[in-house]
């Protein structure tokens, strides 16, 4: 009989590390983000992806190498990897049944030589009728936890193109900042010159020295706005962000000739969405849980061997029962606390559905807007402040308007630029969280 009972155990631990993948299910994560990102993730930082790193930064990054160093090498998506460990080490433990247990009694008679040792194995019989309930509910969550390393991962890959889009839209305005401080500080040097020789006024001159300090306070600031863009894509990437040695593509993509149907972007999301799945798969193990802690009204029975031997030394075998009175603990607490847990998962699934609706909406809503914006700057306020200037210059050159004039058909001209870039990178940022809502990339025409 002992020997029965200790096969049984090592066989249902067998069984229940059997049940569990041996990888935790990254490759259904690997494989998933692959298909939706093109992108490949590792679970560990190995030379391989080291070298592929460095061989990557050496050129100007474009937004799909920013985005795969990210999903090689962050920590916290590392991290969120590192679930899927957790979650398939609570499956093998559901998966096992419990351990037996080992009594052992000695006794001494008070006018009798010798001992009267007892031994008793037991085995908890009640636990099969719940390791199924257990398991069920620990593969679920572990189902769970693989979905929600993969939504990390796509969230990520989102995060990434945003700062990237940021950073290229940051170094485009301080590029063109500096220009204009250039052009600013020579034109001033030259209006000091022409006010030594008299050929301006005090007031045309203050006028010029006026624009060359917001010049350059500007250039300040669109300084500041490139080092935090570039700053927050180095932490997404690990790397070092007084580094200067790694480069981004010099300027945004331009807009796409179309964009992409929003018919049926909200039931793609719903159906796409990892963490939606997730939301369900949560749905499902806590209403597994619930049914696990429902059956703690059946009392637990175990079942073993018994040996003992007498004070004449021979020895006694026979079965030993026990059986748990649920008198007082019913597993009412479990239960409830199980019913409230699925309320929980029901509740936050309906939330996130709602969010996920309202992110599509506000995504595809953001991205007209911004397309809009970008065209019309692009095909009318940029050509016309540029006529503007011409005219104002040849108005200026025959004395017929003043410098205050010509100078702010350069600035109007200055900001047209900088809302062009703006809203070009406002339409990618849109798109990518778009993309990310939907958890699908879309097709660029």
């Amino acid at each position: 009989m002992p020997r029965f009972y200790l096969s049984f155990l090592v066989l249902a631990g067998l069984v229940g590390c059997a049940s569990a993948p041996k990888d935790a299910g990254f490759s259904t994560v690997q494989s998933t983000v692959e298909e939706r990102s093109g992108m490949h993730v590792t679970a560990v930082v190995n030379d391989s992806s080291q070298a592929y790193v460095k061989t990557t930064l050496a050129k100007p990054l474009s937004a799909d190498d920013a985005v795969q160093i990210a999903l090689l090498r962050n920590p916290s998506l590392q991290a969120s990897f590192d679930e899927l460990g957790i979650a398939r080490g609570d499956l093998v433990t559901a998966g096992t049944l419990v351990n037996p247990v080992l009594e052992g009694r000695v006794r001494w008679a008070e006018h009798t030589e010798g001992t009267n040792p007892e031994l008793t194995l037991w085995f908890d019989l009640t636990d099969m009728v719940r390791h199924g309930k257990r398991k069920g509910a620990a593969r679920a969550q572990l189902d769970a936890a693989v979905l929600r390393a993969g939504h990390a991962a796509l969230s990520l890959a989102a995060d990434v193109r945003r700062a990237y889009f940021d950073l290229q839209a940051a170094s485009q305005t301080y590029r063109m900042q500096s220009q204009v401080n250039e052009a600013a500080s020579a034109q001033a040097e030259l209006s000091r010159r022409q006010r030594s020789a008299g050929n301006i006024n005090a007031l045309d001159l203050a006028v010029e020295e006026s624009a060359m300090l917001e010049a350059r306070l500007a250039l300040d600031h669109s300084r500041v706005d490139e080092r935090l863009a570039r700053q927050e894509l180095a932490r997404l990437l690990v790397l070092d962000a007084a580094d200067s040695s790694w480069t981004v593509a010099a300027e945004l993509p331009p807009l796409p000739a179309s964009d992409p149907s929003a018919t049926d972007l909200e039931s793609l999301a719903l159906s796409g969405r990892l963490d939606v799945q997730a939301s369900k798969k949560e749905i499902e193990a806590s209403q597994r849980e619930l049914s696990y802690k429902k059956s703690f009204w059946i009392p637990s029975l175990a079942v073993g061997a018994d040996a003992e031997r007498a004070f004449d030394g021979e020895w006694a075998y026979g079965p030993a029962v026990q059986l748990s009175l649920p008198i007082f603990d019913r597993g009412q607490g479990g239960k409830a606390a199980a019913q409230a847990g699925v309320k929980r998962a029901e509740h936050g699934a309906a939330a996130l559905e709602s969010d996920v609706r309202q992110e599509v909406r506000s995504s595809s809503e953001r991205m007209r807007a911004a397309r809009d914006a970008a065209v019309l700057y692009r095909d009318q306020i940029i050509p016309t402040r540029e006529k503007v200037v011409a005219e104002s210059q040849k108005h200026y050159n025959f004395m017929l308007v003043g410098a205050t004039n010509l100078l702010q058909a350069k600035r109007d001209e200055i900001a047209a630029y900088r809302g062009y870039i703006e809203a070009v990178r406002d339409y990618w940022i849109a798109r990518t969280e778009l993309e990310r809502a939907v958890a699908a990339p879309l097709e660029t025409k």
